[in-house]
């Protein structure tokens, strides 16, 4: 149990890459964001913009910024996993 956990924080909390990864996450932050207000603004696209908003500031910010980047990416799974359970609970409202 302790490897697992070890292994969590070795991910989750590990520094940002502050490479093209984060530029990655902004492209496709900004397309969930145009897709919401000038094409459909349903409940899929708003909390796919919000992860991918969240993910991409985790992977731009400097160095020494590991608690605040694991934060953001915790925040950001909860955004996914609550869409997925939503979709379970109310798929006309996803869709």
């Amino acid at each position: 149990m302790t490897q697992i956990t070890e292994k969590l924080r070795e991910n989750i909390f590990r520094s940002s890459r502050r490479n093209k990864v984060s530029l990655v996450y902004f492209g496709c932050a900004a397309g969930f964001f145009g897709l919401y207000f000038f094409l459909d603004k349903n409940l899929f696209t708003l909390t796919m913009f919000t992860g991918m908003f969240l993910t991409g500031i985790s992977e731009a910010l400097p160095e020494g910024r590991n608690v605040l980047a694991g934060v953001l990416r915790i925040t950001a799974v909860i955004i996914y996993l609550s869409i997925l359970a939503f979709s379970f609970l109310r798929p006309e409202a996803v869709i």
